[in-house]
């Protein structure tokens, strides 16, 4: 039957070539949109973790009550103590003071007001993979030094070595303001980073609001499978009822969406497999019927007609498998490439990136596990397809089909 089958898929290679095709669309397309969809959301949650919420965050439970308002008032005292007795408990990886506010920056007579965060000179907002100093240096501890963004030092003309004045409202309700020596020039691959924005050492952004020794959250770092034990730790360590412990499942708005673009990808991939379902059963279905008189005269010699049936689903298999192959061994150097080459997000506008938490340049990771179920999915769909468009074969009369005129 093998042999057989070989001879009818090289007997007509168009339509060998448009059944491989289908086959090979569907994994090629279905495995790069899971395997971009894949890394996005990882991308996205790292981002998100070590910028925002932590695996934990811990704040005052007044400032999230009212936080539209940001009452930087609640805010989280005598930091470095808690964070001693944070990093000592069973399960933390690492913690890390942050206060995110917006201060008004002026320079020559300019007034605007940009993004300003204060954190420690070890949190991954300095030493993260995605960060990088392209100018200039990090300001030391205590000193009156800032970080700032290429967005900030075109909007104000300035360059490393300049300096801004930075006003701010402060937890005592009054206003302070303080000069900054620009240090060095920041760079973020997070698309939300890329604005006007000002870094600095937490200790001087503690002293410029009147926060004494303070923050607004602290972000913990934990095993995901970890996070609801490490939040019952923390709570018993901190014994602080005012102070607000969650998790950045509850959290984060992004997280709690992704179950509904998981259904639209899975709905995509669905569709892309019924697009390739229908070319191969149209394309049995055609060459059954093209080839009738065949069949009659192999049921005429005695083959029966189950194995005839056999026999064609065997070429659809062989076909889509490959397709399978092919679609393989293209997918797989193609995600090799861009596991290398990263895919520019801002292509697709400035501000499509923005407000997710992705960041602007993405790197595929090479799933081949997941190329291969794609494939056997596939293989697996055009044998069910080739069963049901085979069917016809049963009702082909022999006589009928003999009589015919070529």
């Amino acid at each position: 039957m093998l042999k057989l089958a070989l001879r009818n898929i090289g007997r007509n290679r168009r339509r060998t070539a448009t059944t491989a095709a289908a086959v090979l669309l569907a994994v090629f397309v279905i495995s790069l949109l899971t395997a971009y969809w894949n890394a996005m959301v990882d991308d996205m949650m790292a981002n998100i973790k070590a910028y925002t919420t932590g695996e934990i965050r811990i704040r005052d439970a007044r400032y999230t009550r009212y936080e539209d308002v940001m009452p930087i008032r609640f805010h989280i005292g005598d930091i470095g103590g808690k964070l001693d007795a944070i990093l000592a408990t069973e399960g933390v990886e690492d913690a890390y003071p942050l206060t995110s506010v917006y201060l008004s920056a002026y320079h020559d007579d300019e007034l605007k007001t940009v993004a300003a965060k204060g954190v420690s000179l070890s949190s991954p907002y300095i030493t993260g993979e995605k960060v990088s100093i392209i100018r200039g240096e990090l300001p030391a501890e205590g000193e009156r030094a800032i970080l700032v963004t290429e967005k900030l030092l075109a909007d104000f003309g300035l360059d490393v070595g300049d300096s801004l004045t930075l006003i701010g409202k402060t937890a005592t309700g009054g206003s302070n303001a303080s000069t900054y020596l620009i240090k060095g020039v920041i760079l973020y691959n997070s698309a939300e980073m890329g604005g006007a924005m000002v870094i600095m050492p937490i200790s001087e952004m503690s002293r410029l609001l009147r926060m004494d020794d303070g923050a607004l959250e602290i972000l913990v770092r934990t095993p995901e499978n970890e996070i609801d034990e490490t939040i019952g730790r923390l709570e018993e360590v901190l014994g602080d009822d005012s102070l607000e412990i969650l998790s950045w499942h509850s959290t984060s708005f992004m997280y709690a969406v992704l179950p509904l673009y998981d259904i639209i990808f899975l709905i995509v991939e669905v569709l892309f497999f019924l697009i390739a379902a229908t070319l191969i059963f149209n394309t049995i279905m055609m060459s059954t019927l093209e080839r009738k008189r065949e069949i009659s005269t192999m049921i005429a010699l005695g083959f029966p007609r189950e194995y005839i049936r056999r026999l064609f689903m065997t070429e659809g298999t062989m076909i889509s498998a490959l397709g399978a192959l092919a679609a393989f061994i293209l997918t797989v150097a193609t995600m090799t490439v861009l596991s290398f080459i990263p895919i520019d997000l801002t292509l697709f506008g400035a501000d499509a990136v923005s407000g997710f938490g992705f960041s602007r340049y993405l790197y595929l990771d090479v799933d081949v596990s997941f190329v291969i179920t794609t494939s056997v999915i596939a293989v697996l769909v055009a044998l069910a397809t080739s069963f049901l468009a085979t069917g016809r074969i049963r009702d082909i009369e022999v006589a009928d089909a003999l009589r015919e005129e070529e």
